[in-house]
């Protein structure tokens, strides 16, 4: 019926094409919008006229009504056609139970209201009331399969592609969707860099306009970590290391650009978020990014307060009711029982220092191509970085110290006190050979260091021999001091071993 009129939809999509088109669009609405009688007539309208009507006179959003348009020609072109020029009642609910009952695959609840809502918009633009239909009930609940925050940790961390800036433009989206929950792919693509108001504490205030609510907008406090941060994946740190090197006259602050410096369509990006997703987990649909953050505030209050807190998830989210936040609040107990911690600080930990890096947990075997730093953290198996020496054994040694020197200041000669004086030493060995990468003392290095204290050791129990001889333990002590002195020092002190 309308298959012979041409629409800005029929060009082939450009990949990446500029917001600009959508301006371009408004332009002509806006130029020809005086044209358009309130009321169209049916047997002369096209779909430009129905989209223009719709925009203009329906106030819908303009994405919402592309998507209600293409709806429109399916249902045109389909095996039980409904004629647009003439729509009738009966004809669509022929349609509609053809399409639950009788086509292989059938069609789902939600496909058959879009479609409703599709026809609503196109008797609303002839003027006719809408029909009074019943529609097949939808379920209550969906399930809602979401990763954990160990899967979710590693979105940011996944090489996606062979390009630096590209592989790091989608960990910083995956980041900043998972840990601020905004509609993707429409409100991470409209991020502006003056969206952000970064603090004097280094935190920041984000502005969030909502595609969804015609254009709403609504702010949330961004902590440290998430706004400027410099060891995790921040807004600063994206638009001082990485968007700068793109930028361009097409970027026009948007906060989020391609390597060519044009920004993202909402449909493009969500294509690629969704095909770079499946890479990392294979349930993964853009929308489960704003599922977990949810969920993930949930748990959050949960652990903070003793009870699950609606409102304040509500606030952050930008639900219009309080129902839609509590819903979530069934999935936040099933996985707070298979993850009882919280979620965010969880993904925002620093590494798990061992010896003179740090470690993570495991995750997969493969390994990125960066020899540039020997025991990087450029690898999915070992999330790891490059430190100076480690401080935690440190930590460790002074605490045991700590009780070893308390019985050697008692000037009591017993078996503690000794004990205590063999450790404080060996303490003090194994702090110095970890200094020097585990190389074992010698001459060259620290030249009698080592034989020196154990000579004092063994001149000290030598001169209380009649209180070893009585005590076993100090007698295997000084047995073990003698023979480590005789075995590995004999020739630089011959004389006290006589």
């Amino acid at each position: 019926m309308f298959n012979n009129i041409s629409t800005d939809n029929d060009t082939p999509h450009n990949v990446g094409e500029l917001k600009g088109e959508m301006n371009e669009n408004v332009k002509y609405i806006k130029k020809f919008r005086m044209e358009i009688p309130i009321h169209l007539t049916p047997e002369t309208a096209t779909l430009e006229d129905i989209k223009i009507h719709a925009i203009t006179q329906q106030y819908l959003n303009p994405n919402t009504v592309q998507k209600r348009i293409t709806y429109l020609k399916f249902m045109e072109n389909h095996v039980i056609p409904i004629n647009l020029r003439k729509p009738d009642k009966n004809n669509f609910l022929m349609h509609i139970r053809y399409r639950l009952f009788y086509e292989q695959p059938p069609a789902g609840v939600f496909a058959i209201r879009h479609e409703w809502e599709a026809m609503r918009m196109l008797l609303r633009s002839y003027g006719i009331r809408p029909w009074d239909i019943r529609l097949p009930p939808c379920p209550k609940h969906r399930k809602r399969n979401i990763p954990l925050p160990d899967i979710a940790h590693e979105f940011w961390h996944y090489k996606y592609y062979k390009n630096r800036y590209k592989r790091k433009l989608f960990q910083y989206m995956y980041f900043t969707g998972f840990l601020l929950g905004m509609r993707p792919p429409a409100e991470i693509a409209n991020l502006h860099t003056y969206d952000i108001q970064f603090l004097r504490n280094k935190k920041a205030i984000l502005t969030i306009t909502e595609d969804k609510k015609h254009k709403s907008q609504r702010q949330i406090p961004l902590s440290f970590q998430l706004a400027s941060d410099p060891l995790h994946k921040s807004l600063k740190n994206w638009i001082d290391s990485w968007r700068s090197k793109v930028e361009n006259r097409s970027s026009d602050d948007y906060l989020f650009i391609q390597h060519n410096g044009r920004p993202f369509t909402n449909k493009y990006l969500g294509r690629l978020l969704s095909e770079n997703g499946k890479k990392v987990w294979k349930h993964y649909q853009p929308y489960c990014m704003r599922h977990w953050n949810a969920i993930a505030k949930l748990i959050q209050t949960k652990i903070k307060t003793g009870s699950y807190q609606p409102y304040t998830v509500k606030n952050w989210m930008g639900h219009e009711t309080i129902k839609t936040t509590e819903e979530y609040i069934k999935y936040a107990e099933q996985y707070y029982e298979l993850a009882p911690y919280s979620w965010i600080q969880r993904v925002l930990r620093h590494p798990v220092m061992e010896g003179v890096k740090h470690v993570e947990r495991k995750e997969t075997d493969r390994k990125a191509k960066n020899s540039s730093v020997g025991n990087s953290n450029r690898r999915n198996s070992v999330w790891a970085r490059r430190r100076p020496y480690c401080l935690t054994d440190r930590i460790k040694l002074t605490d045991s110290l700590r009780s070893h020197l308390s019985v050697f200041h008692s000037n009591i000669i017993s078996k503690n006190f000794l004990f205590s004086l063999y450790n404080i030493f060996e303490a003090f060995f194994i702090d110095w050979e970890k200094k020097l990468k585990g190389c074992y003392f010698a001459v060259s290095s620290l030249p009698h260091v080592k034989s020196f204290i154990l000579m004092v050791m063994y001149f000290f129990c030598s001169w209380n021999s009649t209180f070893l001889h009585r005590n076993s333990f100090q007698t295997s002590l000084f047995n073990d001091l003698f023979q480590y002195f005789s075995v590995y020092h004999y020739n630089n002190y011959q004389g006290v071993n006589n």
